[in-house]
């Protein structure tokens, strides 16, 4: 197996989405038995290395959508003009 936790055999990077999809077949493939020791701690390796690749994704869309959100006036992150729906009648409590 290769080292390379954020890359296909082929050499490509993988995206998020085929990110995830290749930690949860190398889950079930260790969970089954199916492997062997060695291939196991292989492949639990790209696991790992594909995961914190996912996160790092992850954590720069939250920053995005957190600088996003500051610049943007509320009523345009919510698609509702938030003056013209505040009333005391629509209020819960």
């Amino acid at each position: 197996m290769s080292d390379h936790g954020d890359e296909t055999a082929g050499g490509a990077e993988v995206g998020f989405e085929a990110a995830i999809a290749r930690v949860e077949a190398i889950v079930e493939r260790i969970e089954s038995g199916e492997a062997g020791l060695e291939e196991s701690i292989a492949e639990y390796e790209q696991g790992v290395a594909l995961v914190k690749r996912c996160r790092a994704v992850l954590d720069r869309a939250e920053k995005r959508i957190q600088e996003l959100t500051v610049d943007a006036p509320s009523s345009e992150v919510s698609g509702v003009d938030v003056a013209a729906d505040a009333s005391d009648e629509d209020v819960p409590f």
